[in-house]
């Protein structure tokens, strides 16, 4: 019987040990089965979809009954009503212990996501994916008690965009989070991460990590929150943009900063305190005025605003609708070297939803403005005002002066008129008795700009339009109501434009900005195309007759192309060409590149001279054609570089005494002034045919081939002037050129070497006058053939008498006589000496000679009449003053150089005859 039991109960066992091999391994072959794998994956489905509100589509590619382990790939889960939310996973392990199971009754899930890319819109400052994050995080169904337990983040990234406010933020990580009890615990790890607002970039490069733990129902255990990262801020203006971010939040109180590694940028410490219920922030930052103008201005380079920015708040969050009070404080606010304001401040707060603002700002010299703001966020309305309590002169409106209360601006805002704006200005610039009035109006709204007002009892009307911006309408009128300027729009949708703009507006701008006075008439129309990413420009003036200023030359008529390129802020100017009274320039591929600010990054012009008639002052007449290329590069020295030919020259001017002038090569100071003493050229000028020389002591042509560098108003010149030929004018009889050069040296390009040989026969002498050295610092020297003296020489030169008697008066004015009349300017003529030299042109050929009777003087003084018949005819007519004696007469016939025949009535009236000749060995 025993055996039998045995038996029976070995044959149980078998059984069931069968039975579970048996269900074991049709369970082991079932997690396999691909209709299982369908089947319990639409079950996964169902569970997401009934329990959290969702739609879900996965696949189920592996799972495990034993372990138990579940992986589904390719998850994508949205929100089921508005689609505001979603996220996509590569792959998504869920597992979880069947012990725990069986003993708790709880399924304590564990997930793992990988490749996890989730999209969530913000909507009232609220992600719409956190009410759904929040039901995993409670449970899934009542019917079936699944709650998670772990979740582990490998390379998530996490978008959210609110498209009322512009904002956007990106965040990738790596980490876990665990549900322990009720209470929630993460230590997330970040790789990157950036914060966007108004399409402005606030962060970016976010790394570090946080860790935080969220209690639920124990009011012993303390929310605790810890953050250690680095992060990116691009709009600072320093080279080194890297930030961190430190702090915690520990049970009632926290503590937060962010610093800049150079310290310039620090906000912080925020300190955030609870108590009775009521969240306390208070914060205290120190920004640099760079940072700000940059964020406004949506740039990333170095701007020329400095100053700094203190701002303290303390807010109320716990309240509803939060209240907040604060001061934002500007000091030593500066644009380039002009000082804007010492000492600015903003009050402001926001108490029930109503937002109030008082500020004033010191200007440099005791100016003031006062202003108040007040905003109402229930009707969405505000109201502002602004005026100078003080008077107002800043050096960034160079001489220009505000006077009291002479500066008032209101502006009110409101949802259906949108914002409005009156405003009212008079400037007034003491040193030319000049002032500026302006008055208007400006009605602003979503759509469009129309602004209404006058400038001197001239009126304007401005009409633009937003998204896209569009100029609709410009027109500007004078004071008798006609149009000086004119811009219209010629289609619906306002990308073709129209106008004329005439004489009297383009001076005014011209003389505003660069302080030129133009001359002249004529009406500039011009056609504007707009294009997606380009505008094309066209202009014309014909009929035209400006003066180009400190020129005795014209603009009679100009075409322009010009592209405008709106993606890569690039001008280029395809064609210019300028048809001038005397001559044609033309500009072809002129490129201009803009920067962020629309500040110019880059600008080249290249310009082609073809006869054109330039002058300075009224001493220098040339017709010029050549090639220059203007560049200008940021930060770096505009320079001009090319080559000008001089076709024609006539300089009015002793070249002598011109080039001893600093400014004798300076071009007109108002164009230069544009950019101060910073314009470097390397300019290369050369002489097509030879410059005229026409002086009252110089007369001669001249070759010029000169290079200038360096400073264009304190140029270096290196190169040389050749006279070819010519007569200097002395008063009795001129000396002829036969040999003359200036040869300039870099290092001193206003005293140039110079070397000067002129001959002439005067009477029986051959004169030769050599001067050597620089024009500064240099020898005459003076020989004669026969041989004569230098006081002799001189006397001959000056007054046609080589006595030595004449010479003793004053020697020591001999040579400054010479140097005189070789180096003083031709204003040095007088007008009355312009005169008498017109009256007595006809006696040219008679000299009047003086001499004294003897070395001392003392014998009297004797005079003769000198006449020049011809080359080889001349007569004298002497008398002695002092003594009785009759008239002596002379006559001399020059039969060759060398040879002289003379005939003579001396004072006894004897009548005597010379025949002179001379042998050279």
């Amino acid at each position: 019987m025993h055996t039998k039991l045995n038996r029976i109960g070995k044959l149980i066992s078998t059984i069931i040990l069968a039975l579970l091999c048996g269900a074991v391994s049709t369970i082991f072959f079932l997690q396999y089965d691909p209709v299982v794998k369908e089947f319990l994956g639409k079950q996964i489905i169902t569970l997401f979809d009934s329990s959290l509100n969702c739609t879900m589509k996965s696949k189920l590619n592996y799972i495990n009954f034993f372990s138990p382990i579940a992986e589904l790939s390719d998850v994508t889960v949205q929100s089921k009503e508005d689609k505001s939310w979603q996220w996509y996973c590569k792959t998504c392990t869920m597992s979880f212990s069947w012990l725990h199971f069986l003993w708790y009754g709880v399924i304590d899930l564990h997930l793992i996501l990988e490749g996890l890319e989730a999209r969530s819109d913000i909507h009232n400052s609220q992600p719409a994916i956190l009410e759904h994050i929040r039901d995993i995080i409670e449970g899934f169904s009542q019917d079936l008690p699944v709650f998670l337990k772990s979740l582990k983040f490998r390379k998530a990234t996490l978008s959210m965009n609110d498209e009322d406010t512009g904002n956007a933020v990106i965040l990738s990580w790596s980490g876990e989070s665990k549900v322990i009890g009720s209470s929630f615990k993460s230590h997330l790890h970040f790789c990157d991460g950036s914060l966007e607002t108004a399409n402005r970039t606030l962060f970016n490069q976010l790394g570090g990590t946080l860790e935080c733990y969220i209690p639920q129902d124990i009011p012993e255990e303390p929310l605790v929150v810890r953050v250690n990262c680095s992060l990116v801020i691009p709009h600072l203006s320093t080279s080194n943009k890297n930030c961190f971010l430190t702090g915690y939040f520990v049970k009632d109180h926290g503590l937060f900063r962010l610093q800049s590694v150079d310290g310039s940028f620090i906000c912080g410490p925020l300190r955030l305190t609870q108590s009775a219920g009521n969240l306390i922030g208070e914060m205290h930052a120190r920004l640099p005025l760079s940072y700000l103008a940059n964020l406004l201005g949506n740039t990333y380079e170095e701007n020329d605003l400095s100053g700094t920015c203190i701002v303290q708040t303390k807010a109320y969050l716990s309240t509803t609708p939060y209240r907040l009070f604060g001061t934002i404080s500007l000091y030593d606010m500066r644009y380039k070297q002009i000082n804007l304001s010492n000492f600015s401040k903003f009050s402001f707060s926001k108490q029930n939803q109503k937002w109030n603002g008082t500020f004033f700002i010191h200007c440099e010299s005791e100016g003031l403005l006062e202003g108040t703001l007040n905003y109402d966020e229930n009707t969405k309305s505000g109201v502002g005002a602004v005026h100078n309590k003080k008077k107002i002169s800043n050096k960034l409106l160079e001489s220009w002066d505000i006077e009291r209360h002479n500066l008032s601006c209101t502006l009110s805002f409101d949802p259906t008129d949108g914002l409005k704006v009156i405003y009212n200005l008079i400037a007034s610039q003491p040193k030319l008795h000049t002032y500026v009035e302006l008055a208007g109006t400006a009605t602003i709204d979503k759509q469009d700009c129309s602004t209404q007002g006058t400038i001197n009892n001239n009126s304007y009307i401005l009409d633009l339009s937003f998204y896209p911006s569009r100029l609709k309408r410009f027109c500007y009128h004078d004071q008798e109501g006609k149009s000086v300027a004119e811009i219209y729009s010629r289609n619906a949708d306002h990308t073709k434009l129209e106008g004329i703009i005439t004489f009297p507006f383009i001076r005014t701008i011209v003389n505003d900005l660069a302080h030129i006075d133009l001359q002249g008439e004529g009406v500039l129309k011009f056609w504007c195309i707009l294009h997606p990413n380009n505008m094309r420009l066209k202009m014309h003036l014909a009929d035209g007759t400006i003066r180009l200023p400190h020129t005795y030359n014209f603009i009679n008529r100009l075409e322009a192309f010009a592209t405008v390129d709106l993606d890569y802020k690039k001008i280029i100017l395809n064609r210019i060409h300028c048809w001038l009274h005397k001559g044609i320039a033309r500009c072809t591929g002129a490129v201009i590149l803009l920067g962020q600010q629309g500040n110019i990054e880059f600008l080249q012009v290249p310009l082609l001279l073809d006869s054109c008639l330039i002058n300075n002052k009224d001493d220098l007449f040339a017709i010029v054609s050549g090639n220059l290329v203007f560049t200008k590069e940021r930060n770096k020295i505009p320079q001009i570089v090319g080559s000008l030919i001089l076709d024609r020259t006539q300089l009015k001017e002793n070249i002598f005494s011109h080039l001893l002038k600093k400014d004798a090569f300076s071009l007109n100071s108002p164009l230069l002034d544009l950019y101060g003493e910073s314009l470097f050229c390397n300019l290369a000028i050369t002489t097509q045919s030879p410059i005229r020389i026409n002086t009252p002591f110089l007369e001669t042509m001249a070759n010029v081939n000169l290079l200038f560098k360096q400073n264009l108003k304190n140029p270096d010149i290196t190169g040389s002037i050749e006279l070819i030929s010519g007569i200097i004018n002395f008063p009795y009889k001129p000396l002829y050129i036969t040999k003359a050069h200036c040869h300039f040296m870099s290092h001193q390009p206003y005293d140039p070497v110079v070397e000067i040989v002129a001959k002439n026969r005067i009477k029986k002498y051959t004169i030769m006058m050599c001067m050597h050295g620089s024009l500064q610092n240099h020898q005459i020297r003076l020989e004669s053939s026969p041989p004569l003296s230098e006081e002799q020489i001189i006397g001959l030169l000056l007054a046609g008498s080589e006595e030595e008697s004449l010479s003793i008066v004053a020697p020591a004015l001999v040579m400054q006589n010479i140097k005189n009349l070789i180096f003083s300017s031709s204003s040095a003529l007088t007008g009355l000496d312009s005169y008498v030299k017109k009256v007595f042109n006809p006696f040219k050929h008679i000299y009047l000679v003086p001499s004294f009777i003897d070395q001392t003087g003392r014998g009297g003084l004797r005079a003769a009449i000198e006449i020049d018949i011809n080359e080889r005819w001349r007569a004298l007519i002497q008398k002695n003053f002092s003594l009785s004696e009759d008239t002596r007469f002379e006559v001399d016939y020059f039969l060759s150089d060398n040879i002289c025949f003379k005939a003579v009535r001396d004072e006894h009236r004897d009548v005597s005859g010379e025949v002179e000749m001379r042998w050279k060995f």
